[in-house]
């Protein structure tokens, strides 16, 4: 249905991850970016909600010295896409 593949996440600062995936569909109408917190978490949270072109986020305001653990899902007019896969970042402590 929908191809959303997480590529990277790094930590551009000690309260900011960056995240990037590719978008290979043209008939999204959203992108949703979900995050969890800790090492080996499996209770995630929606943090975004992107138009359906997006290929990055930015997630700011983190804790320093913390590892977060992302994932993307698309929406278009069939439904849901499934999750992507998860990609993690720890922000470093200055």
């Amino acid at each position: 249905m929908l191809d959303r593949r997480l590529e990277s996440s790094f930590a551009t600062s000690k309260s900011v991850i960056q995240l990037s995936w590719t978008n290979s569909s043209t008939d999204q109408t959203a992108v949703y970016v979900e995050r969890c917190k800790n090492a080996g978490c499996t209770t995630f949270t929606r943090i975004a909600t992107l138009s359906g072109s997006a290929t990055s986020y930015r997630n700011t305001g983190l804790s320093s010295r913390t590892t977060y653990t992302y994932r993307v899902q698309a929406q278009n007019t069939a439904g849901l896409s499934a999750y992507s896969n998860t990609v993690t970042a720890t922000t470093p402590r200055r």
